[in-house]
């Protein structure tokens, strides 16, 4: 799945590359089984990403369909909280709407303006599947909705701002933009569920790459599930190849999933794909 992120603004092109360059400059600090291990990498940043285990939250934050929604929606949609620091409690809300052939479409993340504008106003106001009807009690269909060409995720950003939230009160006087890109990007490593977070070998180049050898095709694109009964990643099986991703993993995937891997590399022994 493709990332791709939208940024509407009037800040020059210079000053929005040099921010970039500074926010992909960071370090990760993942949490496992209650013990920080600190990922040796070569960048650095003024304070460590926090991590936490995503597991069956995906499942917990399902919509089943939304107050006043007119009829069952061909798309799946999701809504809550992702922590971003546990120190001070602090926690982004977003909402997620799949494009109705989600894995073949891209991936956008959608960021009102702020401080101060809510990201549900992008969704139930401009761009969103649904309309908020004038009566503020039902909602209409957006023919024209953006995920009908990408998967559309809508981020309360900083906290503050719509439902997003810290219990430290001195967070919401000291935003501004290193801290709300910092924020953004820890949301964004625990909320990606399929394992693309490797910014060595990105999964989207490797597909790409991997689309211009024209191998054949002998499994197509599916999810794997590990001995913990969650998806594990996703795999497509190609001829005298296997691609596979981890769920929830980084570069070094024992390090970030230790179980997970241990189910790819028994699978690879076996000389199989991992199960379904």
């Amino acid at each position: 799945m493709q990332l791709v992120f939208l940024v509407l603004t009037q800040a020059s092109l210079a000053d929005q590359s040099g921010r970039l360059w500074q926010f992909s400059r960071s370090r990760m600090e993942m949490q496992h089984d209650q013990i920080d291990i600190e990922i040796p990498v070569s960048w650095s940043m003024d304070h460590p990403i926090y991590g936490s285990p995503q597991d069956g939250l995906k499942k917990d934050d399902k919509v089943s369909e939304l107050p006043g929604q007119p009829g069952k929606a061909v798309f799946d949609q999701y809504a809550g909280y992702v922590t971003v620091d546990a120190a001070s409690g602090k926690a982004l809300f977003y909402y997620f709407a799949e494009a109705a052939e989600a894995p073949t479409k891209p991936l956008v993340l959608w960021l009102n303006g702020g401080p101060g504008c809510s990201s549900l106003g992008g969704a139930m106001l401009e761009i969103g599947p649904f309309y908020v009807n004038r009566d503020n009690k039902t909602l209409s269909t957006n023919k024209y909705a953006w995920n009908n060409e990408a998967n559309m995720l809508f981020l309360e950003s900083p906290a503050g701002v719509g439902f997003s939230y810290s219990n430290r009160t001195s967070d919401y006087n000291n935003t501004g933009d290193r801290s709300t890109a910092a924020d953004a990007y820890t949301f964004l490593i625990n909320w990606l569920e399929s394992g693309d977070i490797d910014a060595v070998c990105p999964v989207t180049s490797t597909l790409y790459s991997l689309d211009i050898l024209g191998l054949k095709i002998n499994s197509s694109w599916r999810p794997w599930y590990s001995d913990d009964n969650e998806v594990g990643g996703y795999v497509v099986g190609y001829d005298g190849l296997v691609f596979a991703t981890v769920r929830g993993a980084g570069h070094m995937v024992p390090t970030y999933q230790p179980q997970r891997a241990l189910t790819l590399f028994s699978s690879f022994l076996q000389g199989k794909l991992p199960p379904e």
